[in-house]
């Protein structure tokens, strides 16, 4: 009897042992063995991270078995491009260093190039590197630098700086304006140095000066004569003077043209010419100020014309038309190409046309649409987040493709708020393949065919997603991509490959409950 209880504790003792083993909890944030992805291991007795060693080596832990396992690799076997950094492979690079909004930078991410870029006149997406992957940051430049910034062709940029004469020409008198004060051109006041203009214009948001002798530009006899270059005053004449009302034209034979006449600048806006101080000068009038009726035609403002409507008074943001009264024919405005509109508009009694580009002043992500300008509309080809499809996200010239990252995670690109967005690491239970992840639905590695992520070949060689496992027998340890990971964890999906300690897992526990059930049943009875 004695003998019976010592054989029932030993078997009880063998039987606990055996529980804990299988009852063993392990969980591990990046879902195996995700190189690409930074992970934390959680086992019965600690956590524990991922994490680089050296010559770019990669400690990269799992779960096996119910505790923590590590596999090293090098990350440069994914490409000579490749480094280990925070416990993740990668081959991420920035042009620009990392976060820097005052300059352009791309960013290269395994085969992909992000380019920073505006998505208005202040808002800027700008990429960057982090955590060994890519990610971006949208922000306002002029609520991150301050006022008077904003973003020109992926950068934020200081703007506001305004230059009268529209940069270096001597020949004109011009005024500058940045953020700190007005500046005007003006000639040194250097004794000997009558010929020097000291020219202001805006370089980068700022003031800047440029020192010129008005004799390589205008040749011998030329001075500087109240901050332009010119030679010395004489009359100019104007045949209007300054009437709004009449198409006039200024005589100055200091500049070329020597005649410059009074224009239009579209049917609202006038410019017009008289003689200033310095000679030719011009002002800029709005016809609708002498009234409603009011418009520009032929270089003077004359009452709106009878025979010809306009219904959005040249409007480049709406679509309009001009109407030709007389024989009620509509000119509809249109798409003269994909970023510039033909606006119809009345040209005095007729209707007339001007092609404005949509693009104008800095908008680059303007494009006509339908006869207006509008903003690029953001296409996705998928029709969403749809992980299982693989989808092109387009917006104008730009286009991003969902991808794989490794063999289990999916970037997926979508649209929101008309703007590109992205859905980063999306882990794929069954495998990602060619932008899109593999449908989870019941697999045998040994009986399904060759598309499924796991297949057992006619040589009883184990496949996974393409690469081949080589077994290294009595190890019961499979060797796929470089990486190795015992096969006693491997689920992928719903397909299980369970290898030889499984089934005597399995056996001793059968034959344990089979013995110690009436063991224990008697043990009880006898106390």
């Amino acid at each position: 009897m004695k003998n019976k209880k010592v054989l029932s504790l030993i078997v009880l003792s063998l039987f606990m042992i055996a529980m804990k083993q299988v009852l063993s909890t392990c969980t591990d944030t990046d879902g195996g063995m995700v190189v690409f992805i930074y992970g934390e291991v959680t086992d019965p007795y600690g956590t524990y991270i991922d994490m680089c060693g050296y010559d770019e080596e990669l400690m990269e832990l799992f779960c096996n078995g119910g505790y923590v396992d590590v596999a090293i690799g090098n990350c440069t076997d994914y490409g000579l491009d490749y480094y280990c950094t925070e416990g993740v492979c990668t081959n991420c690079e920035d042009s620009d260093g990392g976060y820097d909004l005052l300059e352009f930078g791309t960013v290269h991410y395994i085969d992909d190039d992000f380019d920073d870029y505006c998505l208005t006149s202040h808002i800027i997406r700008e990429y960057e590197c982090s955590d060994g992957t890519v990610s971006y940051t949208d922000t306002n430049c002029e609520g991150y630098y301050g006022a008077g910034y904003e973003c020109v062709g992926g950068e934020c940029v200081l703007s506001g700086c305004i230059d009268t004469d529209g940069g270096v020409i001597p020949m004109v008198y011009g005024e500058v304006t940045d953020p700190y004060g007005t500046y005007e051109d003006m000639c040194s006041n250097v004794t000997g140095e009558e010929d020097i203009l000291m020219e202001v214009y805006c370089s980068g948001g700022l003031v800047d000066v440029s020192t010129n002798n008005c004799t390589w530009f205008g040749g011998e006899g030329y001075i500087c004569y109240n901050g332009v270059c010119s030679l010395p005053p004489i009359n100019c004449t104007d045949s209007d003077g300054t009437n709004y009302f009449n198409k006039g034209y200024v005589v100055d034979t200091q500049y070329i043209p020597d005649t410059v006449w009074d224009a239009c600048e579209n049917n609202i806006t006038l410019w017009e010419m008289f003689c200033g101080e310095y000679g030719v000068d011009s002002i800029e009038k709005q016809c609708s100020f002498f009234g409603p009726s009011y418009i520009c035609y032929d270089g003077a403002c004359v009452l709106r014309p009878t025979n010809c409507t306009d219904s959005d008074d040249v409007d480049y943001w709406a679509k309009g038309y001009a109407t030709y009264v007389p024989t009620e024919v509509d000119y509809w405005d249109i798409c003269y190409s994909s970023t510039r509109v033909e606006e119809f508009m009345c040209s005095g009694e007729a209707v007339d046309s001007i092609i404005f580009d949509c693009t104008y002043g800095g908008l680059y992500d303007y494009v006509c649409i339908d006869g207006r300008c509008s903003e690029r509309q953001c296409n996705d080809s998928d029709g969403g987040i749809n992980l299982n499809l693989k989808g092109i996200v387009s917006q104008g010239t730009i286009s991003f493709s969902d991808y794989c990252v490794g063999s289990n995670n999916l970037n997926e690109y979508y649209c929101e708020n008309n703007t590109m967005s992205l859905v980063e690491w999306h882990h794929c239970p069954a495998g990602c393949k060619d932008g899109a992840c593999i449908s989870l639905s019941p697999v045998n590695p040994d009986t399904a065919d060759s598309d499924s992520p796991w297949y057992r070949d006619s040589n009883d060689t184990l496949h996974f997603n393409g690469t081949i496992c080589v077994n290294e027998g009595w190890k019961s340890m499979i060797m796929c991509a470089g990486w190795k990971y015992s096969t006693k964890q491997v689920v992928k999906g719903t397909a299980w490959v369970f290898s030889g300690i499984h089934i005597l897992y399995f056996l001793v526990i059968l034959i344990l409950i089979i013995i110690i059930g009436p063991l224990i049943v008697e043990f009880f009875k006898k106390r």
